[in-house]
């Protein structure tokens, strides 16, 4: 369709992408010919592709044979430049070749694994931009992008969600309802529609000794439709895919379309349930991991979908709710400040000597709002702590409204709301007390007067990131981590999650640390840096004790 300008294929490896771009290519040439420019990652991939797998179909098609130029003209179709009969003109280019990218006008674009491609730097645009550049000049261009994903931020995923989201509706062999084909709830990052057929496989598959018959795994692998129940099975793949269709699950420009498409689908015997089944367990309990197959054979981002799933949280529902958390708990409120709206997410939490017990976990708009469900959950001026990396003089301002002034030693000081900040680094502070290292400590406040002074509570952010993975994994002897059913929510854990260590290569040497990093630029963390906070805070009143147990990281 001319009105079509960009098409984005978000597709599961070896799931036609490329062969969807050749039809598609062919047919321009004999019924639309104008200028198409088609890259791939790098120049040797380009010119593999253009010898060993464009050429060879060109030439066996009898319509597109007619139309490579010969004798005189034979040398006008080349590997990496094809003139075409009707005024068709093919040009392959790699990523990695910006002079070639900037230099070619087309009204059509090709970019094929654009999560491949050259990022740009030494004053380039980044690939994809450059080729997008070229179809500026023409009244009706086409875009046409795929890729398999790899991270949430990476390119192809990110067109992908500018789209308007297509994913494939199949009727169930049983009862005819839609269906999608999905590998389960806990490893998809899309919202669930509620057509979800999941896959699943006998649970007599496990041995008592908890390894895998991979044998009864792959028998007995199949989907499972969510309104029948029915079991889906790989020789009904073929007949469901014929009679489905493309629905669309978000708004967008009618110009723009985005499909994805996991290997579910394929009817090879690579991609069949019981393969994929084999595959996802063996990738599981690999060094590898499972990245690899969900990019691959799911064609979603990696977002550590695996450590994600295995939560051991204490999660009190029904009646377990009116379990006391301890003699005389404190509550404490940690608050996450964002410039955006909401512009305040906030965690209350109540602590007794043995446990931590999460109250509620939600979000407001105003300083004053922030006030009234400190007054509602009754929590003290001085149990209260802003997060100050944001809005810095708003948040002092704040603070010094709600409190006491005490008198010291060196003159007035504010005391009640707690200004916080966490550093990016680790790092030790002394208690003036007692001599002890800590990992929070106080520090002036820059105000603009001298009526009083406010102090500034900072702490060590990865320190304190190693603290709640012990507790999150119950790891810590004789400290209860709980959360209370109404405030566990999905998009609670979301940001909870939003952070995983990984293994990095310092220097020269090739040293390697462990270091937290977020798991995308665009990944959600604000009830993390509340429950950092809460944990700063509490070390600060010492509720929680900082001990050896703290000091072993996970």
């Amino acid at each position: 369709m001319p009105t079509v300008q960009d098409v984005v294929l978000c597709f599961g490896s070896q799931s036609g992408k490329t062969t969807i771009f050749m039809g598609g290519a062919a047919w321009c040439a004999c019924c639309d010919a104008c200028a198409i420019l088609w890259a791939m990652p790098s120049v040797e991939l380009m010119r593999s592709f253009s010898e060993t797998r464009w050429q060879p179909i060109l030439r066996a098609s009898p319509e597109m044979s007619a139309r490579i130029p010969t004798g005189r003209d034979r040398h006008a179709f080349k590997t990496a430049q094809q003139v075409l009969g009707g005024g068709a003109q093919i040009n392959f280019i790699g990523s990695n070749s910006p002079g070639n990218l900037a230099s070619r006008p087309a009204r059509r674009v090709i970019l094929d694994e654009i999560d491949k491609f050259d990022e740009g730097g030494g004053g380039e645009a980044d690939a994809v931009n450059l080729a997008e550049q070229r179809t500026k000049s023409f009244s009706y261009p086409q875009r046409w992008k795929s890729s398999t994903p790899t991270l949430s931020d990476g390119l192809i995923w990110q067109e992908f969600k500018k789209g308007d989201q297509r994913r494939y509706m199949m009727p169930c062999p049983r009862c005819s309802k839609d269906v999608l084909f999905c590998w389960s709830k806990e490893m998809t990052v899309f919202d669930l529609t509620g057509n979800e057929a999941f896959v699943g496989w006998d649970k007599e598959s496990k041995r008592p000794d908890g390894s895998w018959d991979f044998a009864m795994v792959f028998r007995t692998a199949h989907a499972v439709c969510p309104h029948c129940a029915g079991k889906i099975m790989d020789g009904e793949k073929t007949k469901m895919v014929r009679a489905g269709r493309w629905v669309p699950q978000a708004a967008s420009p009618s110009t723009f379309r985005s499909y994805h498409l996991p290997s579910l689908y394929a009817s090879t015997p690579q991609t069949s349930f019981g393969a994929l089944a084999v595959k996802f367990l063996q990738a599981k309990r690999s060094l590898q991991g499972l990245q690899g197959f969900i990019n691959g054979d799911l064609a979603e981002p990696w977002e550590n979908q695996d450590s994600r799933s295995a939560r051991v949280e204490i999660v009190l529902r029904g009646h377990e709710l009116d379990k006391p958390v301890g003699d005389k708990p404190i509550r404490l409120l940690a608050c996450d400040v964002q410039f955006t709206s909401p512009h305040f997410y906030l965690t209350s939490r109540d602590w007794a000597p043995n446990v931590s017990r999460l109250g509620e976990a939600f979000t407001c708009e105003t300083f004053e709002d922030v006030r009234a469900h400190q007054i509602r959950l009754g929590v003290q001026d001085n149990h209260v702590g802003i997060d100050c990396n944001d809005q810095t003089e708003a948040v002092y301002d704040a603070c010094s409204r709600w409190g006491k002034r005490v008198r010291g030693p060196q003159g007035a000081m504010h005391v009640g709301w707690l200004p916080m900040r966490g550093r990016d680094k680790d790092a030790r502070w002394k208690d003036a007390k007692t001599g002890k290292t800590m990992l929070c400590g106080l520090e002036d406040c820059a105000l603009a007067h001298k009526h009083f002074t406010l102090k500034r509570l900072e702490f060590s952010g990865p320190m304190i990131l190693d603290i709640i993975a012990r507790l999150r994994a119950g790891a810590v002897n004789g400290i209860r981590w709980e959360l209370t059913e109404g405030a566990a929510t999905d998009e609670y854990f979301r940001h909870i999650d939003a952070k995983v260590k990984k293994a990095k290569s310092v220097g020269r040497t090739g040293k390697i640390v462990h270091e937290w990093c977020k798991r995308s630029e665009r990944w959600p963390d604000h009830w993390l840096d509340c429950e950092i906070e809460q944990i700063a805070l509490a070390l600060f009143l010492r509720i929680l004790p900082w001990g050896q147990e703290f000091e072993k990281t996970p």
